[in-house]
Parts: structure tokens; sequence; C-alpha cells
């Protein structure tokens, strides 16, 4: 057990391993990068045990987990979201539940290493079940994005002077997590286009998307 195998390393003048919430992520990039399918597989494993406390996480890691092991479609994927990303220079990236940060930490770090500057939203004061600055220091996320601030409920874009009215207007491609952000800025941003990454669970989405209700969608909005 994680005991013996601590007393054992500390017998051998090792120290033991640390697997906190950013190590195991980190670790599960590098075994990405290396086509480690099992070794990603057994890290995100580690991860569901340590979300266990934190009940949505710990479902959102379990559905990865099944795509993983393909007991679950992948995300079907709408508009070329690859080249669209990699030519952008600054992003404004909107989040969502708070179960989904390790995956932002990991997309925000690929984002950067794209020489992206990446602008990250969360949500002050806490509202539903959505991500919080708590949350993304849980990840190590607010180390990762260039600039991490808060909004209030749902970001709806304008003409106002907040931190999040700023990063949407100098961004040059926004990306939107979650059913709640797609319905705010679907239509909304004045032929800025959007990634919109979201779970197909409700009509207006199904008929938008084609995609059966339970279904994962990445979709580009030019």
């Amino acid at each position: 057990n994680d005991q013996a195998i601590e007393k054992m390393t500390k017998s051998l003048g090792a120290k033991p391993v640390k697997e906190d919430a950013e190590t195991l992520l980190k670790l599960a990039q590098s075994q990405l990068a290396q086509k480690d399918a099992q070794g990603v597989v057994t890290t995100c494993e580690k991860l569901l045990r340590l979300s266990a406390k934190y009940p949505l996480a710990h479902a959102l890691l379990g559905e990865a987990l099944a795509m993983l092991g393909g007991e679950r479609s992948l995300p079907v994927v709408l508009g070329d979201v690859y080249n669209r990303a990699r030519k952008a220079r600054r992003v404004f990236y909107i989040t969502d539940n708070a179960g989904e940060i390790g995956f932002d930490t990991l997309l925000v770090e690929l984002l950067g290493e794209m020489g992206v500057k990446v602008t990250v939203a969360v949500k002050e004061p806490a509202y539903f079940e959505d991500a919080t600055l708590v949350d993304a220091a849980f990840f190590g996320l607010d180390r990762k994005a260039d600039k991490l601030i808060t909004v209030n409920k749902v970001f709806i874009p304008g003409q106002g002077r907040s931190p999040a009215d700023h990063a949407y207007r100098e961004s040059d491609l926004l990306i939107a997590k979650g059913t709640g952000n797609y319905e705010a800025l679907r239509g909304e941003t004045q032929g800025k286009p959007v990634i919109y990454l979201l779970k197909s669970k409700c009509d207006p989405v199904i008929r938008d998307t084609g995609i059966k209700e339970g279904g994962f969608v990445v979709s580009l909005e030019k």
C-alpha cells in the first residue's frame, strides 16, 4: 500500500513521489507526448482516486477514462478547430465546471507551448458548480495561464471596462466551455471566432450540432 511504499523509499534514502493533482497532470501530459496510452490511463486512475471527495470532478474523470478505454465515444469535432487554434495569438478561455479544470490546465499549457497568450476566466463569487480561483489554484492553472481573471455569473460580450471585456476585445479567438457559455455567446461575438467545448444535453444544442444527447462536441463558430 501507499504507506509501505513511502516507508520503503525512506529506508532507501529516496524521497517519496508527490502525487498531487498538478504533478499527476504533468505526468499525464508527458505520457501523452510519448504516446504512452497505458501510462495515461494509470495516471488518470490515480487522479480519479484523488478527486473522490469532489463528486463532479470524479464523475468527469470517470467519463474521460471511459473514453480512453473505448467504452464511450470520443468528442465529435465540427470545423477546422486545430488550425484555427494554431493561428491564434491571444485566446480568451472561458471555463465551466470546477471538475474540468484539470483538462483546462493541460489545454492552456499546450496553447502556451504553441506561442499563444491565454487569458483564463473563472467565476467569482462561486456560481453553481463552476470553477473558481480556488479550483484553478488546485490544478496549478493560475501558473499556466498568462492571466487569470474572474467573471460574475455568465460573461456576455459588451462595451464594458471589466478585465473580461478587455480580454475579449484584445483576443483573436475565444474558447468557451459548457452549455451556459454556448447559449450566452453563440451569435453574439460579432464575427470573432469561438471554439465551443460542450456536452450535448438539451434540444437547442442537439439541433445546432446534430450530436445526440450525451455526446461531446468541439465546434468552431466563425
